[in-house]
């Protein structure tokens, strides 16, 4: 689902999660961390979350919507992207 920021400009998240109180959980998945391009454009996109209230729990949750992030630097460990995103959304 799009997700559209204070600016206006709308990006499409690789999962958009809402929870049965109405919070939203975006959901990026970095799967190509390596590439000069694909990380640029990564770096951009998560300043652009930041600057429109999007920000992981780490950082403190978030005004607009709550970041969770994972990628397979460390192989595909999906057991911990799952207890990850159980803890943010309180499961």
């Amino acid at each position: 689902m799009p997700f559209t920021g204070d600016d206006g400009r709308t990006v499409q998240p690789d999962f958009t999660i809402t929870t049965d109180i109405g919070e939203t959980v975006l959901w990026e998945h970095l799967g190509m961390l390596g590439d000069p391009r694909y990380e640029a454009k990564w770096t951009q996109k998560r300043a652009w979350y930041a600057a429109n209230g999007v920000l992981s729990p780490d950082e403190g949750g978030a005004r607009r919507a709550t970041l969770i992030v994972t990628d397979d630097r460390n192989g595909v460990d999906v057991q911990a992207w799952l207890d990850r995103a159980r803890k943010v959304l309180g499961l």
